[in-house]
C-alpha cells in the first residue's frame, strides 16, 4: 500500500493497493480513498487484463452506486449528536428507515433521546 497515514497509523486519503498471488504475479490495482482507516468514496479497481471496475464505499462498507460520496467529508462539530454520528458511520441504515417512511426529524429526536437514557448494567 502507498499513500498517507494519520497520527493513529490510519490509511487517509489517496491510497494505491498493489493485489499479487502468492507467485507475486500482479492480480489488480485499487485505488481508493480512506478516512480513518476505511474505504470511503469511489474505489477503482484495475484487474491485470486492462478492465476497470468503479465501487462505492461509506465508512468501510461498500454500498450501491447510488448512495457514494464523490467527496468524503469528515464530521463536523454541529454533527455531533447521537443522530449525526449514527448517519455518518450507518448512512444505509439511515436510508432504510427514511424508504420505510420514517421522518429524519422523528429518528433523530428518537435516537438523540436514547443518548441520554443512563445504562445501569
Amino acid at each position: 500500500m502507498t499513500g498517507n497515514v494519520d497520527s493513529y497509523g490510519r490509511w487517509e486519503g489517496p491510497v494505491e493497493i498493489v493485489y499479487e498471488d502468492a507467485d507475486y504475479v500482479l492480480q489488480h490495482i485499487e485505488v481508493v480513498n480512506m478516512k480513518n482507516g476505511n474505504r470511503h468514496g469511489v474505489s477503482k479497481v484495475t484487474w491485470s487484463n486492462g478492465q476497470v471496475a468503479h465501487y462505492c464505499y461509506q465508512h468501510g462498507s461498500r454500498v450501491d452506486s447510488n448512495y457514494c460520496e464523490k467527496k468524503s467529508a469528515a464530521i463536523g462539530s454541529e454533527d455531533n449528536s447521537a443522530y449525526g454520528i449514527f448517519s455518518y458511520k450507518v448512512p444505509w441504515f439511515a436510508f432504510k428507515l427514511d424508504a420505510l417512511g420514517f421522518n429524519d426529524s422523528y429518528v433523530k429526536a428518537y435516537i438523540d433521546t436514547l443518548e441520554t437514557i443512563p445504562l445501569h448494567i
